[in-house]
């Protein structure tokens, strides 16, 4: 049986969000181990509130100290082309990574790679953007595992009360939105929601 692949942003939409929505619980689990905010264990009811404080008082974050005992070493001592610490374009190269916020976006993605173990940095247009795996998810393309074939980006206007979804595929970037109620949780019923095209599209390099 051949199925066919998706090719349009509208296309990959509902098959990006629905790859995203069932890794989200894994997801958040990790972060949560990470943050010193673990589940709780098998216990009856009258004993969680007791198992909680309990919990707040010992403050021993193990999943937290095991991140950052790598993260907390990665350190960038320099900055150069091939051999040349005085290259007439680093420069320019230092320049783009001060604009880019390289080394706190790098830092970032590698916190979120050994915490949930899925860590993103973007390269659109000559920008360089780390996207949360919570909001974000990339197809790999399976004979360039390396290279994303698609993409979502999500993110929420609380003043406009929506949510926006920018799906990138075969150089086209599309947008698409979403309402949102006041108590919904961020992010939650991705593949369930009713999204429409705001009639964003643009070409991208990438």
């Amino acid at each position: 049986v051949t199925v066919a692949v998706p090719s349009t942003p509208a296309e990959w939409l509902p098959v990006l969000l629905g790859r995203l929505e069932k890794r989200l619980p894994q997801i958040r689990l990790d972060r949560r181990y990470c943050n010193g905010d673990p589940d709780l264990p098998e216990m009856g009811r009258n004993l969680r509130k007791s198992w909680q404080m309990f919990q707040k008082k010992a403050i021993t974050d193990f999943g937290g100290l095991a991140a950052s005992s790598f993260t907390d070493r990665m350190r960038l001592i320099g900055v150069r082309i091939g051999d040349s610490d005085d290259h007439p374009a680093l420069p320019v190269l230092r320049r783009i990574m001060r604009d880019n916020r390289v080394i706190v976006q790098v830092q970032d993605a590698v916190a979120d790679a050994i915490e949930t173990g899925y860590g993103y940095l973007v390269v659109t247009d000559g920008y360089l953007m780390r996207e949360k795996p919570e909001s974000f998810y990339a197809d790999p393309d399976p004979m360039r595992p390396w290279k994303a074939r698609a993409s979502v980006a999500l993110g929420r206007d609380t003043v406009a009360k929506r949510d926006f979804a920018v799906v990138m595929a075969n150089g086209v970037a599309q947008e698409f939105s979403r309402g949102i109620s006041e108590d919904s949780e961020h992010l939650s019923g991705l593949s369930a929601g009713q999204w429409a095209p705001t009639g964003r599209a643009w070409g991208f390099e990438g």
